[in-house]
């Protein structure tokens, strides 16, 4: 409470693109105007035996972005808690959540009916048949930004007294002075998360595989199962995609922090430093809500299309 009586407005103004709340409120709004154009568009009804796969997609993508909000609420990251309360989960929160969404789905995909004889066509089909590709190449650019942001900065990390890497040296020029050792984006948080990020590339390509390699269910209804596998793998691509621009937008806002930092030192005032890449930093730091945003419209668009199939099926089944 001490620490937001001290808050000014101009303190309050610069903590409005630092938090997630603000970012999924933008893509509402976005997420709202395109559903406005094409409001309209018919969907083809989810297959029986598919539905609890989009089910699992819609629910378990909301699912995502309800536990990144929360992980970021309850860790105060806004309010700058003391950082050793900031554990390796919160950065990687959205990959676990995206890894047991994919992992139910993957679960949830029906296999070959026992006894039925293949369904033409049986050519061979691979991970990659389903989908678009410029959705895969979106994500893969999402996962490869992360990686590369994510080595940087363990890069340029260093430990505390424990050894973990958790801090980042910040000289204070023309002084002698010990360097200031902010937290930091480090190793420590770095690690956890391409472990977690590998785990959720695994799950979602074990999803697109398994989506596309098993057979056909019956001749009448090889073109509405395709037209549902390319919704589950679109799905699946998206999961990947969105979680992982959520944990980059977190990224970049932690690296953002270390920027700049003071030293009050009683009796001598107060040093000023600035980190080497303050202004690399400073752009991630604005760059972070973009990365929220486009990670929550990807699981928007999983809620919306998923759902649509589900009720689209209710409604076909009612009529």
């Amino acid at each position: 409470m001490e620490r937001l009586a001290q808050l000014t407005l101009v303190d309050w103004l610069s903590l409005i693109p630092a938090t997630p709340v603000v970012s999924l409120v933008v893509a509402l709004a976005v997420g709202n105007a395109v559903l406005l154009f094409r409001r309209e568009r018919r969907v083809a009804p989810a297959l029986t035996a598919d539905r609890p796969a989009h089910a699992d997609a819609a629910f378990g993508a909301a699912a995502v972005i309800v536990l990144h909000l929360g992980t970021d609420i309850v860790g105060g990251r806004l309010l700058e808690v003391d950082a050793q309360t900031v554990s390796w989960w919160r950065c990687a929160m959205p990959l676990l959540a995206g890894t047991a969404v994919l992992v139910v789905m993957r679960l949830l995909l029906p296999g070959r009916r026992p006894g039925a004889p293949p369904v033409m066509p049986t050519t061979r089909r691979t991970w990659l048949t389903f989908g678009r590709r410029a959705e895969r190449l979106a994500a893969a650019a999402a996962v490869a930004t992360l990686v590369a942001v994510t080595v940087a900065s363990g890069l340029q990390s260093t430990p505390d007294a424990d050894g973990r890497y958790v801090h980042v040296e910040i000289p204070i020029p023309n002084e002698d002075i010990d360097p200031l050792r902010p937290w930091f984006y480090g190793w420590a948080y770095g690690v956890p998360v391409l472990i977690c990020l590998a785990v959720l590339l695994v799950a979602g390509i074990a999803v697109l595989r398994g989506n596309a390699a098993r057979p056909y269910r019956d001749p009448e209804t090889v073109a509405a199962e395709r037209r549902s596998r390319e919704s589950i793998a679109r799905a699946a691509t998206a999961v990947v995609g969105g979680a992982a621009m959520l944990t980059l937008g977190g990224a970049l806002r932690f690296v953002s922090h270390a920027r700049t930092t003071s030293l009050e030192i009683d009796g001598q005032g107060i040093y000023e430093a600035s980190w080497r890449y303050a202004e690399l930093a400073a752009i991630g730091g604005w760059l972070a809500p973009v990365a929220e945003v486009l990670g929550f419209l990807a699981l928007f668009a999983v809620m919306v299309g998923s759902l649509e199939h589900v009720f689209e099926r209710e409604r076909e089944l009612a009529g």
